[in-house]
């Protein structure tokens, strides 16, 4: 396990065709989308506002290309306004604040997103403890490798089926 800036990191085995599945296994995604939002909605009116969902959209980290390290900080507005476009893909009637549909929805774009970006061949991923690509109903664990043990790691990961 790593940590970074206080969170706590795992490296996964991942694929596309894994992240499809669970998108797709409606139930699933469903129960999971709703439990995320549930605990995003601090205040209970079944609504997510911006500061409620400040948390979730900065632990997607869309500004850190070295872990944490960048060198290049941001200023607060630059962030506001990031934040606030992040937020602004999730409430699509633009009222101010995000009901479950809205999330539900967006959710699966993103994780649509993801899964074609990742293709077939599984990666290795950081992932933040509590991350939504590291739900446990939705990580199987990766077939045994066939690949000899002495082929670098890298390696066995492309053989990985």
């Amino acid at each position: 396990m790593l940590l970074l800036d206080g969170a706590k990191m795992r490296v996964e085995l991942l694929d596309g065709a894994t992240i499809h599945n669970f998108v797709e296994d409606e139930q699933i995604f469903n129960s999971t989308v709703d439990d995320r939002f549930a605990s995003l909605d601090t205040n209970g009116d079944g609504l997510l506002s911006y500061f409620e969902m400040a948390r979730e959209l900065q632990s997607l980290r869309v500004l850190e290309t070295h872990f944490g390290f960048d060198e290049v900080k941001p200023s607060r507005n630059e962030l506001y306004r990031l934040y606030n476009s992040l937020f602004s893909q999730f409430d699509h009637d633009g009222s101010g604040s995000v009901d479950l549909e809205e999330f539900r929805s967006e959710m699966k774009k993103m994780l649509m997103a993801v899964a074609n970006g990742l293709g077939f061949l599984p990666v290795q991923m950081v992932l933040e403890e509590g991350s939504f690509l590291k739900i446990q109903n939705m990580l199987v664990p990766p077939a045994p490798s066939t690949a000899p043990p002495f082929l670098p790691l890298q390696l066995q990961v492309l053989l990985c089926s």
